[in-house]
């Protein structure tokens, strides 16, 4: 097996830290602290750019040599390809509403609030099927040949909050999560 459902599984922690984070903004924002609505947007950018650009790339890549293994039918338990496309367009519509937010709208505050908490709880969802069944079944299934293929199909971008390098774009995300986040969270 190559290193890439470690690798996958890493990135679903971190992917957790960013919904953690969203979730507390959320309360945040609804409390009307302002700073709120720029980190979720640096959050849902997060989700954009990386999950969308690599790390759902490398799951698709799995998938679809996992599929070659695969009981006829078995893509209807639970289809990631679907999946991450479905997330792509909830994730379009949050991002669409956050770039619009009025802090003294308190209909859409509440409306976009809600949109928000959906789109991380199907994103956590999401994440336990795949580590419940498409991570489990490539572990076994999929042979050194296929995991070479899913290797040469994927970009190898860093992951840009989690990396040594992190980009400079996600500095002050980074700096939320690891401070003022956590600190909330102890409060």
């Amino acid at each position: 097996m190559s290193l890439s459902i470690p690798l996958l599984r890493r990135d679903h922690v971190h992917f957790s830290l960013i919904l953690d984070m969203l979730d507390r903004q959320t309360e945040a924002l609804e409390r009307g602290d302002e700073r709120a609505a720029a980190i979720i947007l640096l959050g849902l950018k997060y989700f954009r750019d990386y999950p969308r650009k690599v790390h759902h790339p490398m799951e698709d890549a799995v998938y679809g040599v996992l599929r070659r293994h695969m009981v006829r039918g078995a893509d209807k338990l639970f289809n990631a390809v679907e999946e991450h496309a479905e997330l792509q367009q909830e994730l379009a519509a949050v991002s669409a509403a956050a770039r619009s937010l009025d802090g003294k709208d308190v209909t859409a505050l509440a409306g976009f609030a809600e949109r928000l908490r959906k789109f991380t709880a199907r994103e956590r969802h999401h994440i336990e099927m795949e580590e419940a069944y498409l991570y489990p079944a490539a572990v076994h299934l999929l042979n050194p040949e296929d995991w070479a293929q899913v290797a040469a199909s994927c970009s190898g971008e860093k992951d840009p909050v989690f990396s040594d390098a992190t980009a400079a774009s996600f500095d002050r995300l980074f700096a939320e999560i690891l401070v003022r986040d956590l600190a909330a969270r102890d409060e």
